[in-house]
């Protein structure tokens, strides 16, 4: 019988299957877990990104906080446009449809970005077995 940590990350990756993120690049979305055990306290944090990443300690991280930054981060790929074709229009409700699997799923929602230009993008929150997980892409903005 799978554990609630491999149906956690079963759906994420089922949610994030073929999605790409588009900025002035576009790059795949991605899940990921990261296994921390029950009770452990608190809501991400960008000390436990930078060492679980192994992000220098110079790299520049933004915070974002709460179920809007999770919404402010995912609407230019949520919102659909009226030049949109069918291939954009299932995009945006994917993309939608990931923001509410997040903001249900997970408490403590954090939306990172690590880097300047180019950059590393994390949306992290806690499962109720108490682990990390979410989604990340790579934005490119200059």
């Amino acid at each position: 019988m799978p554990s609630k940590t491999d149906e956690t990350l079963k759906v994420l990756r089922d949610a994030v299957k073929g999605l790409t993120f588009e900025s002035e690049s576009s790059a795949p979305v991605k899940a990921f877990l990261w296994p921390t055990g029950e009770g452990t306290p608190g809501p991400p944090t960008a000390d436990a990104l930078r060492e679980r990443e192994k992000l220098a300690g110079d790299v520049a991280i933004a915070e974002a906080v709460g179920s809007e930054a999770v919404d402010d981060f995912f609407a230019p790929m949520a919102r659909e446009q009226d030049w949109h074709g069918p291939d954009e229009k299932e995009a945006a409700a994917r993309f939608r449809a990931l923001t509410d699997l997040l903001k249900k799923d997970l408490s403590d929602l954090r939306v990172f970005r690590a880097g300047e230009i180019d950059i590393d993008a994390f949306v992290i929150g806690r499962t109720p077995r108490g682990d990390l997980a979410g989604v990340r892409t790579r934005l490119t903005e200059t």
